[in-house]
């Protein structure tokens, strides 16, 4: 598993915008099996954060630096509406460490 935080830093007038092409691309995502979760959380009132897993590292560089076909427009769309988008975490799962004990 793969974890990336990613901030949207929107122009407030493109907000409409944004929510559908992000929501488009979640949905997309989740039916080709490539995400486990992505949820939108706002931070402010120009300020968006996404929390995906992904299921490898691949994955989410594909998604982020190759977008193909559909994805590509979303994606283009996405950051037509942002003043920035920033990744500031990617965080490997550690999964040989037992958490509870």
């Amino acid at each position: 598993m793969f974890t990336a935080i990613i901030q949207y830093r929107l122009n407030p007038i493109f907000e409409p915008d944004f929510l559908r092409a992000w929501k488009q691309q979640r949905d997309w995502l989740q039916r080709e099996g490539l995400v486990t979760t992505y949820l939108l959380h706002r931070e402010t009132r120009i300020s968006y954060i996404a929390y995906a897993r992904w299921h490898s590292r691949q994955d989410f560089e594909d998604f982020m630096y190759r977008p193909a076909g559909q994805m590509k427009i979303w994606w283009d769309k996405i950051e037509e509406c942002c003043n920035s988008v920033t990744i500031p975490y990617k965080l490997h799962l550690l999964q040989d460490i037992d958490t509870h004990g």
